[in-house]
């Protein structure tokens, strides 16, 4: 997962495989995901900030969980209007 500087908290409170610092502030970080329904929360958690993920199906799914969650509050999902 590719976050901002200002999600570091995950660097320093989950444990980690690896973390790589990228030169604008932002860091990479390799976790070891127990599940999928945990990876799906931590990236709705860290929304905001996170800039990319891989596999890129982790973001799908977790973007999906928004969505369905948007829609129960009547609110059109992101770039739906």
């Amino acid at each position: 997962v590719e976050l901002s500087g200002r999600a570091r908290w995950v660097a320093e409170q989950l444990p980690v495989e690896e973390t790589v610092d990228l030169p604008d502030g932002g860091f990479r970080v390799t976790l070891p995901v127990s599940s999928r329904a945990w990876l799906r929360r931590l990236l709705l958690r860290l929304a905001d900030d996170v800039r990319s993920v891989a596999p890129p199906a982790a973001a799908t799914d977790a973007a999906a969980a928004a969505a369905r969650a948007l829609a129960r509050y009547g609110e059109p999902a992101p770039g739906q209007g």
